[in-house]
């Protein structure tokens, strides 16, 4: 009995910040809640006759925000909706890392430069510049939450996943190895990446992080049989880690609701 009556004197005593139903977690997870209250730092979930405790840092708000406050003068409960207040003005946020822009961006500049160069030499020397260029860019090898779609993916003969992401707006791929992996890139069955991978589809967006492969060619290691295929249409040989499909979340910050991707 006392500690039923420590609940409801916590669900009143701190403002619902979603609704009763539950509330969303940055992962997607959903978690049903018959009572939802900020207090510090976490978001406290009642559920099945217990409290849990989730940062507020992980939890999204999914447009499903409570329109009840709580009132200062007294414990009710006042709808927001009846009274005139300033709505959120909605504020696009671009989900796209600036390494991964600053890579793309590079990278295309040598496609024209590279298809002008008057003979072989000159267009051997702009693939040694744009290596340097990679090298100065992405000299750690690591892609944290970059954004792509999923061009293709499959399975080899071994029963291993290969896949192939898109760059946005660009001719860049990412990919795995699809035969031969020296490279240990091709994602093993009975693994959660595998699993992830399996509930996805070509042409999904996705959120992605993992590693390039060293090579002293394009400081990069590159699938392309051709110098050609290298400048104009590189795919880039990578070790996925995390893969996940795009979903959109968002949040208010200074009565501005911010719309972001991850």
């Amino acid at each position: 009995m006392k500690n039923h009556l420590q609940i409801i004197f916590l669900l009143i005593s701190f403002p619902l910040v979603v609704n009763a139903s539950g509330i969303t977690l940055k992962d997607g997870s959903q978690i049903e809640c018959q009572g939802v209250w900020e207090e510090g730092n976490d978001v406290k979930c009642f559920q099945n006759g217990r409290i849990s405790s989730y940062p507020k840092n992980q939890v999204s708000l999914d447009g499903n925000v409570s329109p009840q406050v709580k009132s200062s003068q007294n414990n009710e409960y006042r709808n927001v909706e009846d009274e005139q207040y300033e709505k959120p003005k909605i504020v696009k946020s671009d989900p796209m890392p600036a390494k991964q822009k600053i890579f793309i961006q590079k990278i295309e500049e040598y496609y024209p430069r590279y298809l002008a160069a008057p003979n072989q030499l000159k267009k051997s020397d702009l693939r040694t510049e744009r290596k340097n260029t990679i090298n100065y860019i992405m000299d750690d090898l690591r892609a944290d939450k970059w954004i792509g779609v999923l061009k293709s993916m499959g399975t080899t003969s071994q029963r291993e996943a290969y896949i192939v992401i898109q760059l946005p707006n660009s001719k860049i791929t990412l990919r795995t190895n699809s035969t031969l992996d020296f490279d240990n890139t091709l994602i093993k069955q009975n693994t959660k990446l595998y699993e992830t991978i399996s509930n996805l589809e070509e042409g999904d967006k996705v959120v992605f992080s993992g590693t390039f492969i060293p090579d002293r060619e394009d400081y990069l290691k590159e699938f392309s049989i051709t110098e050609l295929g290298s400048m104009t249409e590189p795919e880039f040989i990578f070790r996925f880690i995390d893969i996940q499909k795009l979903k959109i979340y968002g949040s208010i910050n200074n009565n501005k609701a911010v719309l972001y991707k991850i």
